[in-house]
């Protein structure tokens, strides 16, 4: 069991349980850098259920790993029984009010580190283990005929060699979720301006986050927070209710959803993001042709120095850019310039912010392509759809090998960048002064390896 640093341990002792679990970070790499799989599922469950009171009582009162609490009726019945497990998570048993019926519900957890995820064979095997537990150590046996998700969250983890930019997060989770994000909730600790966790506004079926897990894992004790760790852990959540499930995959009962039932699910999924993607650099495109067309007429010698105040404006207000990086402004049509006078005045503003960038580089991110870096995640979420196909969801671990696939997200040079705008223009040209953005990105998504010579 992967554990956590607690007060009054040893250096030693705590040094044992950072290696361990960093060990166990590093095995869930071993195989691929990043993978889709169902970490938390709630069940209801129908069957069979029988309680030794005597052991349970005794369960109750020892030190183990999981707590009980029970509430009785007016006749002094059990109305209610939960059992806490760090093993696997939680059972209740219920009382309905209504006719005096129980009904029982089970909580599967991945306890300790909590990066590794399953497939549904694995999800089986959590439940089987769990009902074991409950029989062999608590006194509550089952025989289950049958078993209905409440709730299953599933998740996309990758490993990459450094920390997400806070736009490039920002802009994955709207793509994936069409929503915006709701910073308010997003943190609640005063220190995390970077936001290491992103929320959307909850809905009564689903809810999606995004977040660092790596910062996690120090925040509860489980990693060193004094060390830099050799990789950055980020994990994508979207958590599906009753009712989603049963819109999404046509059935909630646990027997009738395999692998490819969530692999197709979690295709269309991104799929739409692909399309949300575009519509999100479409809409920075005619935003930022607006405000500068505002701008030049204004005042026509200073449009990007004036665009910069605006853009730190907004993003300050809003946390969400006006332009979204630096390729916006080579996408941008122009027209408030002379015809033959655009190409020039989009290079001239490509300039001006490569110029920003060295005199301001800690606050100017216009340059660390945003829009790039999330159409390498959204790949990456493809590729993973395509192993897990192949291989079963969940976490695919190698024992015998101290490989580790880590995702390198590139560092595009000033150079890089100016080529790919150098195509754009071509691009313009030779489509009569038009460039088609689904072309182009769906184009490039298609490419990445040799584009931006990732993974």
């Amino acid at each position: 069991m992967v554990s956590k640093v607690t007060r009054g341990m040893s250096d030693e002792e705590k040094q044992k349980i950072y290696d361990e679990n960093a060990k166990e970070m590093e095995s869930c790499f071993s195989v691929t850098n990043a993978f889709w799989g169902i970490d938390k599922v709630v069940l209801s469950l129908k069957g069979q259920f029988h309680i030794n009171n005597q052991e349970l009582d005794l369960a109750a009162s020892m030190k183990n790993n999981f707590s009980i609490t029970k509430k009785y009726d007016k006749l002094g019945t059990i109305s209610e029984l939960k059992v806490k497990s760090s093993t696997f998570g939680s059972f209740l048993m219920g009382k309905n009010p209504f006719d005096g019926s129980y009904f029982y519900r089970i909580e599967l957890i991945h306890c300790g580190l909590n990066i590794s995820t399953d497939s549904i064979e694995g999800i089986y095997q959590r439940l089987n283990r769990a009902l074991l537990l409950l029989e062999h150590e608590i006194g509550i046996s089952c025989t289950i005929y049958h078993c209905e998700f409440q709730e299953i969250e599933l998740a996309f983890t990758m490993a990459i060699q450094s920390p997400f930019h806070l736009q490039t997060r920002t802009l994955l989770l709207r793509c994936l979720t069409n929503k915006k994000v709701n910073f308010a909730s997003s943190s609640n600790r005063i220190k995390d301006k970077e936001y290491d966790i992103l929320t959307t506004n909850r809905s009564k079926n689903e809810e999606q986050v995004l977040y660092n897990k790596t910062n996690k894992a120090k925040r509860l004790g489980q990693l060193d927070k004094a060390k830099t760790e050799a990789f950055e852990v980020y994990r994508f959540e979207t958590v599906l209710k009753k009712d989603k499930i049963k819109s999404l995959l046509t059935t909630c009962d646990l027997e009738e959803i395999d692998n490819l039932k969530i692999i197709q699910y979690l295709e269309e999924l991104v799929s739409s993001g692909v399309f949300n993607f575009i519509k999100e650099i479409e809409q920075s495109v005619i935003n930022t042709d607006r405000e500068l067309s505002k701008i030049f007429k204004a005042k026509p010698r200073a449009t990007f120095e004036e665009l910069l105040k605006k853009q730190i404006n907004v993003s300050h207000s809003t946390n969400t850019p006006l332009v979204l990086d630096e390729e916006i402004l080579s996408l941008i049509n122009a027209k408030f310039v002379s015809k033959e006078n655009r190409s020039r005045y989009r290079k001239n503003l490509i300039a001006k912010s490569q110029k920003e960038l060295n005199i301001n580089s800690e606050s100017f991110y216009l340059s660390e392509m945003i829009t790039w870096n999330v159409l390498i995640v959204i790949r990456l979420m493809f590729d993973a759809l395509d192993f897990a196909r192949n291989n079963r969801l969940g976490c695919h671990k190698n024992y015998n090998t101290n490989e580790l696939h880590i995702v390198q997200i590139p560092t595009f040079s000033k150079e890089f960048r100016n080529k790919i705008y150098s195509l754009n223009n071509k691009l313009r040209r030779k489509h009569h002064y038009n460039i088609d953005l689904y072309k182009l990105i769906l184009n490039r998504l298609l490419n990445l390896k040799e584009l931006f010579n990732v993974f």
